[in-house]
């Protein structure tokens, strides 16, 4: 056990949890409260709870970590500069969010594709934030095994318990504000983590000559049709993301909302590069280790002062992304589907308790679901597509082209883009090592197209 490095990430901890419990006691009182801080974020707490949000476990264990340490710097840049295009679209969608958008995106598809298309929507948004929900408990089990020496697999329970409690204490409120803070630390955290990895590494020149000759390439070995299907779903995920959709919302004006988004577009374009650096060091100095382990394992070689303060940098990644993304499947189920279909008289106080109660149901159901895949990266690739090819295709039809689209069509994208996906990941086992994105969204977004001309009354 080394005890520097636990206390830094207890220290961490401890003090999370104690703003987060403080904010929840004095800044929750209604469910507008719980699920959209009552919309009354500024620029800096918009900004940074969007930024400490969107990067969490999938980027220090996942997605850029694993890739550049898999296969180099290519892939890994590749695939982080899909979040720079996908703020940008959103930025200029801003105003129209915020104009549609009230507790959840479900809400949203009913007013279009009736209760069938609200009721479906939830259902694959709770699949899909769940998959993402369970690596940020690996994450966190990763982080208390090489600082305790504890199993992964316990320190994954107790990261799950550590988790659910600040997502069920507060809400948005106690969540947009600890993001706010751990923002900062996490962009602290990546440029100590740079610097260490490229001076034990020795340089550019030092990692090249003991990485495989693939890694320096622009593919890095993959096949293009892999590498697009594999950076493709991250671009959709964050157009369709309810969590970014609700941070928009949240704003406490439109301006607000803009700024904050820049703030994330300026934190994207330092965050991509730092982490594909990181990942791609720690390929030349740690070869074989696994490769979600790529950025925590520098802690172990760095002075423990700067370790601690990586580490925790690295824990406010996972404990700020686990606990949105938790909180979110949870209002699908108390809002979509139990208030909507189950219990239509229940005030707000029940859909509060109800809210909470699910936290602690989809926690369990995203354990459960860490153990069954193999990888981090297989669960990312999944969960992003069920939300991108399914959710962001029908949404963004609903955004541009809203007079275009029918029940039938809507219903049918949403249907099309779920099904591939579970059929190619999970029944097919991923054919040819293309991911299911590259099938996915188009066939899902001909089925929201062909279905709305079909059935589009006629003038």
């Amino acid at each position: 056990m080394n005890y520097i490095l636990f206390g830094g990430v207890l220290v961490y901890l401890t003090f999370m949890v104690g703003i987060g419990l403080w904010l929840a006691k004095r800044g929750v009182r209604t469910l507008h409260d719980f699920i959209l801080a009552g919309g009354k974020l500024g620029t800096l707490v918009a900004g940074g709870t969007m930024i400490a949000t969107w990067f969490g476990s999938g980027t220090v264990i996942g997605g850029p970590a694993s890739l550049g340490y898999l296969y180099g710097l290519g892939p890994a840049i590749m695939f982080m500069l899909m979040p720079p295009i996908g703020i940008a679209i959103l930025y200029l969608l801003s105003e129209k969010i915020r104009g549609m958008y009230r507790y959840t995106v479900p809400e949203i598809m009913e007013f279009k594709l009736g209760v069938e298309g609200r009721v479906i929507a939830a259902i694959i948004i709770i699949l899909a934030h769940v998959g993402i929900v369970s690596y940020q408990f690996i994450g966190l089990g990763y982080i208390l095994n090489v600082t305790t020496g504890i199993s992964t697999e316990l320190g994954t329970i107790i990261g799950a318990i550590v988790i659910t409690a600040l997502a069920v204490s507060g809400g948005l409120v106690s969540i947009a504000y600890t993001d706010a803070i751990t923002a900062f630390l996490m962009l602290l955290s990546l440029v100590i983590g740079c610097a260490v990895a490229y001076s034990l590494a020795g340089g550019f020149a030092g990692a090249a000559t003991k990485v495989p000759p693939t890694h320096l390439t622009i593919t890095g070995g993959m096949s293009v049709p892999a590498l697009i299907s594999t950076c493709l779903p991250l671009l959709l995920l964050l157009l369709g993301e309810m969590n970014m959709w609700q941070r928009v919302a949240a704003a406490r004006e439109s301006l607000v909302a803009k700024r904050a988004l820049l703030m994330w577009l300026i934190a994207a374009l330092i965050v991509g590069p730092l982490i594909s650096l990181i990942a791609f060091f720690s390929r030349a100095y740690f070869p074989g280790i696994p490769a979600g382990m790529s950025a925590i394992k520098w802690s172990t070689v760095m002075p423990e002062v700067l370790g601690a303060v990586f580490l925790a940098g690295v824990t406010g990644f996972i404990i700020t992304t686990g606990n949105s993304f938790l909180l979110t499947p949870a209002m699908c189920a108390a809002v979509d589907i139990y208030k909507r279909l189950i219990r239509p008289v229940a005030g707000d106080g029940e859909v509060f308790i109800a809210t909470r109660a699910f936290v602690i149901a989809f926690a369990i159901f995203a354990y459960v679901i860490g153990m069954y895949f193999p990888s981090v990266l297989a669960i990312q690739m999944y969960s992003y597509t069920m939300i991108g090819a399914a959710i962001t295709i029908v949404l963004l039809c609903l955004a541009l082209i809203p007079g275009k689209i029918t029940k039938v069509g809507g219903v049918s994208g949403l249907i099309t883009g779920a099904t591939i996906t579970i059929v190619w990941d999970a029944i097919l086992g991923r054919p040819y090592g293309v991911h299911a994105a590259l099938i996915a969204a188009p066939l899902a977004l001909i089925a929201t197209i062909v279905g709305s001309l079909l059935t589009r009354p006629k003038a």
